[in-house]
């Protein structure tokens, strides 16, 4: 599951089953039930931490509970792995994937683009200087050339340099 960094999220974990049968759902694991747990998190295989959200988790069905994640859950991108050993269950754990609010928006969402030199030129958030040029020595520019026929390759070849000229996420 992809998560959008920096985001309040209510994620559905489990199932949670019985430690005796292995099957059989375990109902009273949520905020102020009989065995109520705690769900810990790790970011990018980080120390182990009690989640941060304060919010009750809630139960749903069969043995799923739902579980809020808050901005300061899912503030690290890459791996959160989630994870929860409670009294008469088996242990339950899922593994989300954090990403930045571009990526998100752009590939789950589908309301942004990739920030990609080409849409950011088009944006003007970089441009193009492409009167600089480099020189490469013939003796150089020799060992790369390709095979082809009495093709000679030139001795200047240009450069792009591109230069910030706005905020970028």
């Amino acid at each position: 599951m992809f998560l959008k960094q920096s985001t309040t999220t209510t994620i559905s974990f489990g199932p949670f089953v019985s430690a005796t049968d292995g099957k059989t759902p375990v109902t009273d694991l949520y905020t102020g039930g009989g065995n109520a747990m705690t769900v810990y998190l790790s970011k990018n295989g980080g120390t182990a931490a009690a989640r941060n959200s304060a919010t009750s988790i809630t139960y749903d069905r069969d043995g799923y509970y739902r579980v809020e994640l808050n901005t300061t859950d899912t503030a690290t991108a890459g791996l959160l792995e989630l994870f929860a050993n409670a009294t008469g269950a088996l242990p339950v754990w899922r593994h989300l994937v954090i990403l930045t609010a571009n990526n998100h928006d752009s590939l789950i969402a589908g309301s942004d683009a990739l920030q990609v030199h080409a849409n950011e030129i088009t944006a003007n958030l970089i441009s193009a200087d492409r009167d600089r040029r480099i020189s490469v020595p013939p003796a150089v520019m020799a060992t790369r050339r390709v095979a082809t026929k009495s093709h000679t390759p030139p001795r200047t070849i240009w450069a792009w340099d591109a230069t910030i000229s706005g905020s970028v996420r």
